[in-house]
């Protein structure tokens, strides 16, 4: 049985995510980038080796089976900005529905409450049924990092996901309404059809 370890990003994998490319199929790729992508973004690729040149900050989890990038989920947000972070993880084909995006997605949640993070965003496409056991999973594991507020709903194809700590919401912080880039949008239409 292979032992998953998960762990924060470090830099060097980013040379295990480009190797790791070939377990990502274009479906996969397309669902995670919500465009019709069978290879890693350049400017994706590029951001995470210096993700304040591209003006962000990033906190990053990996899944590694015997050393090989078997999973990747991060949180980013543009520095200068109060809109929330961004969420999203990828598992490599064959390790999908083996509970490795909820270990990922758990232990980059308790990353991002020691950071302070309070608002986090998600966006997925209706047809990505993974996404939503996933969110459900997280829900109610009663082993992951308690404490969070989850909203979902539909508009354009998509679904959009708001995790916010409860703490925020006991403080008197509003539910941000739900956003959706106009890029995204733009990108789920293209893939539509």
């Amino acid at each position: 049985m292979t032992e998953i370890q998960t762990r924060p990003w470090t830099d060097e994998d980013l040379r295990r995510l480009r190797d790791a490319e070939p377990s990502f199929s274009a479906e996969t790729l397309s669902s995670r980038f919500l465009t019709g992508s069978i290879r890693w973004p350049a400017s994706y690729l590029a951001s995470l080796g210096s993700p304040e040149s591209w003006g962000t900050t990033r906190l990053g989890q990996v899944a590694l089976a015997d050393g090989d990038l078997v999973g990747v989920a991060e949180c980013t947000w543009l520095t200068d900005s109060p809109r929330p972070a961004e969420l999203s993880i990828l598992v490599a084909d064959t390790w999908q529905r083996r509970g490795i995006g909820r270990l990922l997605a758990t232990s980059l949640l308790s990353q991002c409450e020691a950071a302070g993070i309070t608002h986090i965003e998600a966006v997925a496409q209706t047809a990505n049924t993974g996404c939503l056991a996933l969110v459900r999973s997280i829900i109610s594991d009663t082993d992951a990092p308690t404490g969070w507020n989850v909203r979902s709903r539909l508009s354009d194809g998509l679904r959009q996901f708001q995790l916010v700590r409860q703490e925020s919401v006991a403080a008197g912080d509003i539910l941000t309404p739900f956003h959706v880039p106009v890029n995204l949008r733009a990108a789920a239409a293209s893939t539509s059809t």
